[in-house]
């Protein structure tokens, strides 16, 4: 009778616990030509040097934009964020922000895509959302 009320105390504790989720995903950029390691974080970038892990610099980021639902990239040498969902495509400027540098107008077509470079052409091949 004592492991019956034992059990019903305990059972609440494992079965109904809470997961805690870190929420950034995506967060660290390796720049091999820099040898630094980039970390994103909701309103800043902070570059750390790969060698000992110190940090190099931090830049806060005006008006970022859902900084975390970007994947970033570095193309010809410049630091560029993709949208996960879609089509967008930002650089990040001389003056600390996000700068919408393509045309499109695809929502919701490319999430979870493959994102890659070729012939200095950025392709994103497969994912799911809209007419998949």
């Amino acid at each position: 009778m004592k492991g019956i009320i034992w059990l019903l105390f305990l059972v609440p504790f494992f079965s109904f616990s809470q997961e805690r989720r870190n929420g950034e995903t995506n967060n660290l950029l390796v720049d091999s030509l820099r040898n630094q390691i980039i970390h994103i974080t909701y309103d800043s970038l902070i570059r750390l040097d790969a060698n000992n892990l110190k940090v190099l610099a931090k830049q806060k980021i005006l008006r970022p934009k859902r900084l975390l639902s970007f994947t970033p990239i570095i193309k010809a040498n410049k630091l560029i964020f993709l949208d996960n969902h879609g089509g967008d495509v930002f650089e990040l400027t001389e003056k600390d922000s996000l700068a919408r540098i393509d045309n499109s107008d695809i929502k919701n077509f490319l999430i979870g895509s493959s994102t890659f470079i070729k012939n200095d052409t950025l392709f994103r091949h497969g994912g799911y959302g809209y007419w998949s």
